[in-house]
């Protein structure tokens, strides 16, 4: 996950290369997060 994130209105934003922002897509998103760390950690 891109560490340059931006809280604006209630949200979170990925901060793009270009300088745009790109909603978080906090389901999809998450749900890699927990993968990797259940890969790496176990259970």
């Amino acid at each position: 996950m891109s560490s340059n994130l931006k809280y604006q209105k209630g949200k979170w934003y990925h901060v793009q290369e270009d300088g745009s922002l790109k909603p978080v897509d906090y389901d999809k998103e998450v749900k890699d997060y927990y993968k990797k760390w259940r890969d790496n950690y176990g259970n």
